[in-house]
């Protein structure tokens, strides 16, 4: 890459992404406590999804958020997020999920959110979670928006020309601590970091 900058995830061809659109106003992709169809709280944590790109309509709606992890735990690898009225990925009950070469573009709320306190189920938890190589651009929001996390990990994020901050740690101490960032690149943003 050049200047420091990932190449476009957009071209979903080159990567023989499956393309999944959406106009509704709810999440386009959502792993929830109901998945587990009553079995152990592990059963369906550490699934897999990979090589999608999921787009939104940035009109449809705040609710309507391109992957939202809301059971424990999700393996993602090469999942682009487009257009979204809401957030691009959402992450309100997620604990060790693996997000690889994860990026969100062009939605109205922010790229990442990170918050426990927005699960449908209840006392959900966002923590341990490893993301390598995101990405966010021109999002409507925060490029990685911390609002109630701990003990998260961000290697070599892209936060390039969000509206609000490429990347912000929530003022709710006693659940948002311990997260780290590694070599990150934030850019043309139009907040401070």
């Amino acid at each position: 890459w050049t200047a420091g900058r990932r190449p476009s995830p957009w071209s979903a061809a080159t990567w023989g992404a499956t393309i999944i659109q959406s106009t509704t106003n709810a999440p386009i992709i959502r792993y929830t406590m109901a998945t587990r169809a009553g079995g152990p709280l592990n059963a369906v944590r550490f699934s897999r999804v990979s090589n999608l790109m999921l787009v939104g309509a940035v009109g449809a709606g705040t609710s309507q958020h391109g992957l939202q992890i809301d059971n424990r735990g999700l393996i993602v690898t090469n999942v682009s997020v487009k257009n979204c009225g809401g957030n691009g990925f959402y992450l309100t009950d997620s604990v060790s999920s693996l997000l690889t070469n994860a990026s969100a573009n062009d939605c109205t709320g922010d790229g990442f959110t990170f918050d426990m306190t927005g699960t449908v189920a209840g006392g959900g938890s966002v923590n341990d979670n490893l993301l390598v190589h995101p990405t966010t651009l021109t999002n409507g929001g925060i490029g990685f928006n911390f609002i109630q996390a701990y003990n998260n990990t961000l290697v070599k994020p892209t936060a390039d020309t969000n509206t609000g901050d490429g990347i912000v740690f929530g003022t709710v101490t006693t659940n948002n601590r311990q997260n780290r960032v590694l070599g990150a690149y934030s850019s043309g943003n139009n907040g401070n970091a």
